[in-house]
Protein backbone atom coordinates (compact mmCIF):
# COMPACT_ATOMS: atom_id res chain seq x y z
CA UNK A 1 0.00 0.00 0.00
CA UNK A 2 1.34 3.43 -0.96
CA UNK A 3 2.15 5.73 1.97
CA UNK A 4 -0.11 8.79 2.10
CA UNK A 5 0.88 10.19 5.50
CA UNK A 6 -2.46 9.04 6.88
CA UNK A 7 -3.40 5.83 8.60
CA UNK A 8 -6.21 3.86 7.03
CA UNK A 9 -8.56 5.06 9.77
CA UNK A 10 -7.50 8.69 9.27
CA UNK A 11 -8.01 8.40 5.51
CA UNK A 12 -11.50 6.98 6.03
CA UNK A 13 -12.37 9.75 8.51
CA UNK A 14 -11.04 12.45 6.18
CA UNK A 15 -13.01 11.03 3.23
CA UNK A 16 -16.18 11.06 5.33
CA UNK A 17 -15.57 14.62 6.53
CA UNK A 18 -14.89 15.87 3.00
CA UNK A 19 -18.32 14.67 1.87
CA UNK A 20 -19.77 17.04 4.49
CA UNK A 21 -17.62 20.06 3.58
CA UNK A 22 -19.49 22.89 1.90
CA UNK A 23 -18.37 26.40 0.97
CA UNK A 24 -17.69 28.70 2.55
CA UNK A 25 -15.32 26.51 4.55
CA UNK A 26 -14.35 27.41 8.10
CA UNK A 27 -11.17 29.53 8.02
CA UNK A 28 -8.89 26.86 9.53
CA UNK A 29 -10.17 24.25 7.05
CA UNK A 30 -9.79 26.63 4.10
CA UNK A 31 -6.21 27.48 5.15
CA UNK A 32 -5.26 23.81 5.54
CA UNK A 33 -6.83 22.97 2.17
CA UNK A 34 -5.11 25.74 0.21
CA UNK A 35 -1.75 25.03 1.87
CA UNK A 36 -1.96 21.35 0.95
CA UNK A 37 -3.88 21.00 -2.33
CA UNK A 38 -3.54 22.94 -5.61
CA UNK A 39 -6.29 25.51 -6.02
CA UNK A 40 -7.79 27.45 -8.88
CA UNK A 41 -8.53 31.13 -8.37
CA UNK A 42 -10.57 33.67 -10.33
CA UNK A 43 -8.55 36.91 -10.12
CA UNK A 44 -10.15 40.15 -11.29
CA UNK A 45 -8.15 43.26 -12.14
CA UNK A 46 -10.61 46.17 -12.11
CA UNK A 47 -9.37 49.25 -13.95
CA UNK A 48 -10.63 52.78 -14.45
CA UNK A 49 -9.51 55.59 -16.70
CA UNK A 50 -8.67 58.94 -15.13
CA UNK A 51 -7.12 62.13 -16.44
CA UNK A 52 -3.79 60.89 -15.00
CA UNK A 53 -3.96 57.50 -16.70
CA UNK A 54 -5.13 54.01 -15.82
CA UNK A 55 -5.75 52.93 -12.22
CA UNK A 56 -6.31 49.53 -10.66
CA UNK A 57 -8.62 48.78 -7.74
CA UNK A 58 -7.08 46.93 -4.81
CA UNK A 59 -8.24 45.75 -1.41
CA UNK A 60 -6.21 45.53 1.78
CA UNK A 61 -6.22 42.24 3.65
CA UNK A 62 -6.93 42.34 7.39
CA UNK A 63 -4.15 42.15 9.97
CA UNK A 64 -5.17 38.66 11.05
CA UNK A 65 -4.76 37.24 7.52
CA UNK A 66 -2.50 34.19 7.93
CA UNK A 67 -0.53 34.68 4.71
CA UNK A 68 -0.73 38.36 3.70
CA UNK A 69 -1.54 40.57 6.74
CA UNK A 70 -2.23 44.20 5.72
CA UNK A 71 -1.09 43.52 2.12
CA UNK A 72 -2.92 44.90 -0.92
CA UNK A 73 -4.40 42.58 -3.56
CA UNK A 74 -6.67 42.56 -6.57
CA UNK A 75 -10.05 40.95 -5.83
CA UNK A 76 -10.26 37.21 -6.25
CA UNK A 77 -11.98 34.05 -5.14
CA UNK A 78 -11.20 30.35 -5.12
CA UNK A 79 -13.08 28.24 -7.65
CA UNK A 80 -15.89 26.15 -6.20
CA UNK A 81 -17.88 23.25 -7.54
CA UNK A 82 -20.38 24.31 -10.22
CA UNK A 83 -18.98 27.83 -10.55
CA UNK A 84 -19.63 29.83 -13.72
CA UNK A 85 -18.12 33.19 -14.67
CA UNK A 86 -21.32 35.10 -13.83
CA UNK A 87 -21.47 33.29 -10.46
CA UNK A 88 -17.79 34.08 -9.72
CA UNK A 89 -18.22 37.73 -10.67
CA UNK A 90 -21.39 37.95 -8.57
CA UNK A 91 -19.66 36.43 -5.55
CA UNK A 92 -16.80 38.92 -5.86
CA UNK A 93 -19.27 41.80 -6.18
CA UNK A 94 -21.02 40.71 -3.01
CA UNK A 95 -17.98 39.82 -0.90
CA UNK A 96 -15.23 42.18 -2.04
CA UNK A 97 -16.23 44.85 -4.53
CA UNK A 98 -19.63 46.35 -3.76
CA UNK A 99 -21.72 48.14 -6.35
CA UNK A 100 -20.90 49.82 -9.57
CA UNK A 101 -21.28 49.65 -13.31
CA UNK A 102 -18.69 47.71 -15.23
CA UNK A 103 -17.69 47.10 -18.82
CA UNK A 104 -17.33 43.68 -20.38
CA UNK A 105 -15.47 40.98 -18.44
CA UNK A 106 -12.38 40.11 -20.52
CA UNK A 107 -10.04 37.13 -20.12
CA UNK A 108 -6.34 38.00 -19.81
CA UNK A 109 -4.78 34.59 -19.29
CA UNK A 110 -3.76 31.96 -16.79
CA UNK A 111 -0.67 31.68 -14.65
CA UNK A 112 0.54 28.90 -12.37
CA UNK A 113 2.10 30.03 -9.09
CA UNK A 114 3.88 27.22 -7.22
CA UNK A 115 3.99 27.46 -3.43
CA UNK A 116 6.72 29.78 -2.18
CA UNK A 117 7.87 33.39 -1.97
CA UNK A 118 8.31 35.91 -4.77
CA UNK A 119 6.69 37.41 -7.85
CA UNK A 120 6.09 34.02 -9.48
CA UNK A 121 5.06 32.05 -6.40
CA UNK A 122 2.09 31.96 -4.01
CA UNK A 123 2.85 32.08 -0.29
CA UNK A 124 -0.38 30.25 0.64
CA UNK A 125 -0.01 27.24 -1.66
CA UNK A 126 0.12 26.08 -5.29
CA UNK A 127 -2.40 28.14 -7.26
CA UNK A 128 -3.54 28.42 -10.84
CA UNK A 129 -4.88 31.92 -11.45
CA UNK A 130 -7.54 32.59 -14.09
CA UNK A 131 -7.01 36.29 -14.69
CA UNK A 132 -9.73 38.59 -15.99
CA UNK A 133 -10.03 42.33 -16.29
CA UNK A 134 -13.02 44.63 -16.32
CA UNK A 135 -13.36 48.39 -16.59
CA UNK A 136 -15.07 50.25 -13.76
CA UNK A 137 -17.47 52.76 -15.31
CA UNK A 138 -19.15 54.36 -12.27
CA UNK A 139 -20.32 53.67 -8.74
CA UNK A 140 -18.85 53.56 -5.25
CA UNK A 141 -15.93 51.51 -3.98
CA UNK A 142 -15.72 49.73 -0.62
CA UNK A 143 -14.05 51.44 2.34
CA UNK A 144 -11.29 48.81 2.43
CA UNK A 145 -10.43 49.40 -1.23
CA UNK A 146 -8.34 51.98 -3.00
CA UNK A 147 -7.37 53.00 -6.53
CA UNK A 148 -3.68 53.01 -7.49
CA UNK A 149 -1.93 54.00 -10.71
CA UNK A 150 -1.48 50.72 -12.59
CA UNK A 151 2.28 51.27 -12.76
CA UNK A 152 2.65 52.31 -9.08
CA UNK A 153 1.26 49.56 -6.86
CA UNK A 154 1.87 49.89 -3.12
CA UNK A 155 5.05 48.27 -1.77
CA UNK A 156 3.02 45.96 0.46
CA UNK A 157 1.15 44.32 -2.43
CA UNK A 158 0.79 40.52 -2.43
CA UNK A 159 3.94 39.58 -4.37
CA UNK A 160 2.39 37.49 -7.14
CA UNK A 161 -0.30 40.13 -7.72
CA UNK A 162 2.45 42.34 -9.14
CA UNK A 163 2.79 39.63 -11.80
CA UNK A 164 -0.96 39.53 -12.40
CA UNK A 165 -1.20 43.31 -12.82
CA UNK A 166 1.81 43.23 -15.18
CA UNK A 167 -0.09 40.65 -17.28
CA UNK A 168 -3.06 43.05 -17.45
CA UNK A 169 -0.80 45.97 -18.40
CA UNK A 170 0.65 43.92 -21.27
CA UNK A 171 -2.83 42.76 -22.32
CA UNK A 172 -4.11 46.35 -22.40
CA UNK A 173 -0.96 47.70 -24.04
CA UNK A 174 -0.23 50.08 -21.15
Amino acid sequence: MKKTGLTTAEAETLAELLTKAKFPLPKEVFDAWTETLPTGAFELCITRKTSDGLEVFMLQRPGDDKHWPFEWHIPGTVLRDKDTYPKLFGRLMKSEIGGGNFGKLRPVGTRIFPKGEGLYRCRRGHETALLYTVEFLKGTTPDNGCWFPIDQLPKNTVSFHHTLVAMVRKHLGV
